[in-house]
C-alpha cells in the first residue's frame, strides 16, 4: 500500500471520527426539563340503571359543568399534561362533542358546551384541536370564538397547514402545529444534521418524530435536542402518522423506544393506562 492510499484512509477516518464526535449524543448536555404528555379527551361518565349520566357534578372551586366538558374534564386524572379534543359546528359556532354515547333521551338533548366554557374548565391543561383539510368554516368559527381571549393554558390548532398557521397567525394566543411542515423539518434534518445544520424547514418551530425514527436522527437524542431548543424548535413524538392523522402511542413498551433523557411532548392515545406509566 502507498503512502496516497495510507494518507486517504487516514484522512477518511479523521473525517469520520470528527463527524461521529460531533454528533455524538453523549458529550451533549443532558437536556433540562421533563416529557409532557397529551392524552385524548372525551371519556364515559357513570350512568344509572336507565344509562342516563348520573348529574352528580365534578365540580371545581364550587363550579358545575356540563356533562360534556365533565367528558373531558376526566384526562385530568391519568397525569395528562395536556388534552387533544375535537370540535364540531353547530347553528356556526363550534362546540365539543357529547359524552361517549348513551340511550338516553334525556342526555341527547343537554345543552352542547361551546369550545371557551371548555379551554376554561381544563384548568392549567394544554389544548390540542385538529383542523384539516376542508375545515375553512371551522377554522373561521374559531377564530371568531378565541378573538381576544387570553387563557392560562396553552391552546394548539394541529393538523392542515394553510389552515392552522392561519389561525395561529390571527390569535396571538394561539399555537400552530403544522403537522406536513413540522414533519418535513425532521425529513430534511436526515439529509442535513451530520454536520449541524437545521432545515429551513423547521423555522416554524415543531418537529414531529416518530418511534421508527430513532438513530436515523442525527445527534439523537442529546445533541438534536440541543440544537433544536437552540433554534427555539419544539419536538413532538408520536407513534406514527397516517393520512395526516397523528397516532398516539398505545402500548406501556413504546415507551423504551424513547429515550430517558427526552424532555419534549409525547402524543398518547390510551392515556388512562400509559399516563401513569411514562410519567418519570
Amino acid at each position: 500500500m502507498n503512502n496516497s492510499i495510507k494518507y486517504s484512509i487516514a484522512f477518511i477516518a479523521f473525517i469520520v471520527l470528527g463527524l461521529s464526535l460531533y454528533n455524538a449524543s453523549w458529550i451533549a448536555d443532558e437536556p433540562k426539563g421533563k416529557i409532557k404528555l397529551v392524552g385524548h379527551g372525551k371519556w364515559p361518565l357513570p350512568v344509572d340503571s336507565n344509562d342516563c349520566i348520573i348529574d352528580a357534578q365534578l365540580a371545581l372551586n364550587e363550579k358545575a359543568y356540563n356533562a360534556d366538558v365533565r367528558s373531558l374534564r376526566t384526562i385530568g386524572a391519568y397525569d395528562a399534561d395536556g388534552i387533544n379534543f375535537e370540535t364540531e359546528l353547530e347553528g356556526g359556532k363550534l362546540v365539543i362533542p357529547r359524552p361517549p354515547a348513551t340511550n338516553c333521551l334525556s342526555d341527547l338533548e343537554r345543552p352542547r358546551s361551546g369550545i371557551v366554557p371548555a379551554i376554561e374548565a381544563m384548568s392549567a391543561l394544554d389544548i390540542y384541536m385538529p383542523l384539516r383539510s376542508g375545515d375553512d368554516i371551522k377554522a373561521d368559527a374559531l377564530v371568531q370564538a378565541l378573538k381576544g381571549k387570553t387563557f392560562p393554558n396553552q391552546v394548539w390548532v394541529y393538523g392542515n397547514d394553510i389552515l392552522t398557521k392561519k389561525v395561529a397567525a390571527a390569535l396571538p394566543n394561539v399555537k400552530a402545529l403544522p403537522i406536513a411542515a413540522a414533519r418535513q423539518c425532521i425529513t430534511d434534518y436526515k439529509s442535513s444534521g451530520w454536520y449541524g445544520n437545521i432545515p429551513d424547514s423547521c423555522a416554524q418551530g415543531q418537529a414531529i418524530i416518530t418511534l421508527d425514527d430513532g438513530f436515523a436522527l442525527w445527534g439523537w437524542p442529546n445533541r438534536l435536542m440541543a440544537r433544536f431548543a437552540e433554534n427555539d424548535i419544539a419536538i413532538l413524538i408520536v407513534k406514527d402518522i397516517k393520512e395526516g392523522e397523528l397516532l398516539g402511542l398505545t402500548k406501556v413498551d413504546s415507551y423504551g423506544d424513547i429515550p430517558e433523557t427526552f424532555t419534549g411532548t409525547i402524543w398518547v392515545e390510551d392515556i388512562k393506562n400509559l399516563g401513569p406509566a411514562l410519567i418519570r
